[in-house]
């Protein structure tokens, strides 16, 4: 009647998610060798083990809550059958610690992963805004460039007009200096001419 119920257990214990060597950890917890544990997993899986697994790997998909109301069924059904058991009692309470301690691994791995993400988003929102601060400097930048090369065209325009203006100077002064050489030179022909 006790391997009965032990059997009946494993099974309740596989179909909630758990391994092979956490089940055999918790019948060896429970006083049960080695080998004796590893002989009822295998009477517990009967002839298509591999059933047994795929049926292990829908289940360890199952959320938190489907586990944990498994466990509860499986401890209660498990007191019905096995009053006054005492073996049967202490598989039920380790398999439940067990299934609490690896809950508990997984919810402090999903909030590491949480705190993780968060990290990495806040870290990605400053190198979002410093981006967006650049793009918007170098837009102003941009804008403001037009205005200054218009300024600085302006300056050459205004520096261009006065070279020539001085240059129209200096052609005015250069052709009036020629015109009165030309008339000094005559005038010294003329009195050459009129030497003796």
């Amino acid at each position: 009647m006790e391997e009965a119920v032990i059997i009946d257990t494993i099974k309740k214990m596989k179909e909630s998610g758990l391994d092979d060597e956490t089940i055999v950890s918790t019948l060896e917890d429970v006083g049960i060798s080695h080998e004796r544990a590893l002989e009822l997993l295998h009477k517990a899986l009967g002839a298509a083990p591999a059933e047994q697994e795929s049926k292990a790997e829908e289940q360890t998909k199952a959320s938190e809550s489907e586990i944990v109301e498994a466990i509860k069924k499986a401890k209660e059904e498990v007191e019905k059958k096995t009053e006054g058991t005492p073996i049967a009692e202490k598989i039920a309470e380790t398999t439940a610690e067990k299934i609490k301690e690896h809950i508990e691994d997984s919810k402090l791995s999903q909030e590491l992963q949480h705190t993780m993400t968060q990290a990495a988003i806040v870290q990605q929102s400053t190198m979002l805004e410093d981006m967006q601060k650049h793009v918007v400097e170098t837009k102003e930048h941009a804008a403001k460039l037009p205005k200054l090369v218009e300024e600085r065209l302006a300056e050459i325009e205004t520096s261009l007009e006065s070279m020539r203006k001085e240059l129209q100077e200096i052609k005015a002064n250069v052709s009036a200096t020629k015109t009165i050489m030309q008339k000094v030179l005559e005038v010294c022909r003329k009195i050459l001419v009129r030497l003796p």
